[in-house]
């Protein structure tokens, strides 16, 4: 049977070139010119996703992330291919869940190289799958040697326009067969090893943070699982030698809450030691405002992609200040990510919102500068 591959590109010549050279190459070839026709077409999955960053009805990062974020393309690779030769945008498009990142023009060589070289990976990864001793020996080495590569982006002000805190994302090896964050978390959760990758990607976080910045500030990610399974606080403090003043927790609803009371308790423990506790990903519907005001976070994240693929502006806008002004009844500030236009971050000004992230303000980085702190918010 013919491998799928799915073209999603707006430029027309070039769509013909490559559909052509693909189906030389003994594919079967579906394209797409824009967005919408892209998420259309997924409905038939396909085997492997070759994406132009530019469309013409939404940013080709935005496209990733749409598909990375439904769980039935995880083992799907995606491969971007862009105009723009930057290390920035290699990192945005490898954050957001791309497998790899092609600069036009390319050599058909390579591109036929890559696309055989990430088929094979994804056949091996079925098999492996299902092998569950070859899952657990991942897990091992991923954890045992700390294959886990951090990226930091600063959240900025939106008052003084300085960085607060460094917000550091976790991610998997790419040459695993659990590179995607999702897998390699629900694994690790099926497999009874949650705990030791959570703190192992909290360690390796602070090692460099710690180096630059002892008295700054660093937000570290986890899911509700984590907070659940047991109280973090005091083992944290003594493994790491910080001070939980300068550690922001944020809380992602990538795994649903299983027990609001438990979470509570332990989101309380966590607030008694110092620690900022921040709330993320609500677009995910696990947590609604009412639990919401029972959890009592210090922070709210809201992120600008969930709102961008709303169609109605004037929806969108009263959808975000119902949710500021219900953290302002609440005494919870706000923090706006993924902000990646003027237009946003204009209006976000003219709400109560007290920091935001975005590749509008800087980009993350695998790597860490001197200067990129520079005041004590948090």
């Amino acid at each position: 049977m013919k491998r799928r591959i799915l073209l999603i590109d707006d430029d027309r010549d070039l769509v013909l070139l490559v559909s052509s050279l693909l189906e030389i190459w003994d594919y079967e070839v579906t394209v797409a010119f824009d967005g919408k026709q892209a998420m259309e077409k997924l409905q038939k999955k396909p085997d492997l996703i070759l994406l132009d960053r530019g469309l013409p009805d939404i940013e080709g990062l935005e496209i990733c992330r749409k598909i990375r974020s439904e769980e039935r393309y995880n083992d799907v690779p995606i491969i971007i291919l862009s105009g723009k030769d930057s290390i920035d945008d290699k990192i945005d498009g490898l954050y957001l869940g791309a497998d790899d990142y092609i600069i036009k023009p390319f050599n058909s060589n390579e591109l036929n190289a890559r696309i055989k070289a990430f088929l094979r990976r994804k056949e091996f990864a079925e098999k492996a799958l299902k092998d569950n001793k070859t899952i657990i020996n991942e897990l091992k080495n991923i954890i045992d040697n700390e294959k886990i590569v951090c990226s930091y982006q600063p959240i900025y002000s939106m008052e003084t326009k300085e960085a607060l805190a460094l917000d550091v994302a976790s991610l998997p090896p790419v040459n695993s067969y659990l590179s995607n964050p999702e897998k390699l978390i629900k694994a690790s959760i099926e497999h009874g090893f949650y705990l030791d990758l959570e703190d192992m990607c909290w360690r390796k976080a602070a090692q460099r943070w710690q180096s630059i910045y002892p008295k700054k500030n660093l937000i570290v990610n986890c899911t509700p699982r984590y907070i659940e399974m047991k109280s973090i606080n005091k083992r944290f403090i003594k493994e790491m030698n910080v001070s939980p003043e300068h550690i922001g927790v944020e809380i992602n609803e990538r795994i649903p809450i299983s027990d609001l009371n438990v979470f509570i308790y332990n989101v309380n423990e966590l607030k008694e030691a110092g620690f900022k506790v921040i709330m993320g990903r609500m677009e995910t519907g696990s947590i609604n405002l009412n639990d919401l005001s029972r959890v009592k976070p210090n922070f709210l994240t809201i992120d600008m992609a969930l709102f961008r693929s709303i169609v109605s502006k004037v929806f969108k806008r009263k959808l975000i200040s119902h949710v500021v002004n219900f953290c302002e009844q609440h005494k919870i500030k706000v923090i706006a990510k993924s902000v990646e236009s003027s237009e946003e971050l204009e209006y976000l000004q003219t709400l109560n919102i007290y920091c935001a992230q975005g590749n509008i303000l800087r980009r993350p980085s695998f790597e860490v500068e001197d200067d990129i702190l520079s005041k004590k918010l948090l």
